[in-house]
């Protein structure tokens, strides 16, 4: 939005990705436009004057950003189980996987559905319209519990709630990884 040559066929046109574009490559902008533009319902005037002044117009190869685009980030529990995240910004897909592997099977939770899978034995897919609709907030800790549930009752019913000081461990986790990551 400052006046780049390339600004037309580069992929992170603001303008594109944040006014122009129709099939919404940054989907949280149509339901969540105060985030970028400090508003929640700006003009395309407002709008393009905002990316003219503010970091969101900003090429993202000419910048000081820092920000992570992609991470991997292996942990080791004290209980010797071990965890992989990995993060990255280039891709079609905009979702949240979480897979769980053990010795004799396997747990899958995407798009709001379970699949538990015993090797060689049966597989076993839940769907839960919930997780779908409340997306990042809590929904990996409510499919662990939902999991869990499962394992110890049989019972497919999601009635579990969590709370932030579950939720914080793992933020503090991603913390901790980006101090890493700076410091290298």
């Amino acid at each position: 939005m400052q006046g780049c040559k390339c600004q037309h066929k580069c992929p992170y046109d603001a303008e594109a990705f944040y006014i122009t574009d129709n099939v919404f490559k940054a989907k949280f902008i149509k339901y969540m436009p105060t985030t970028v533009f400090g508003k929640p319902n700006p003009t395309g005037k407002e709008k393009r004057e905002i990316l003219r002044s503010g970091d969101y117009g900003k090429c993202v190869f000419l910048n000081n950003n820092d920000v992570c685009d992609h991470q991997e980030v292996n942990v080791l529990f004290e209980n010797g189980v071990s965890g992989r995240l990995t993060m990255t910004a280039f891709g079609e897909r905009c979702e949240r996987e979480t897979r769980i592997v053990g010795t004799k099977g396997e747990v899958v939770a995407r798009h709001g559905k379970i699949v538990l899978e015993q090797y060689g034995i049966k597989r076993k897919v839940l769907k839960r319209d919930l997780l779908s609709i409340l997306g990042h907030i809590e929904g990996d800790i409510r499919t662990v519990h939902s999991f869990a549930s499962l394992l110890t009752t049989g019972n497919t019913e999601h009635k579990y709630v969590t709370y932030i000081s579950d939720t914080v461990v793992s933020h503090q986790m991603a913390h901790d990884a980006e101090i890493s990551r700076k410091s290298k």
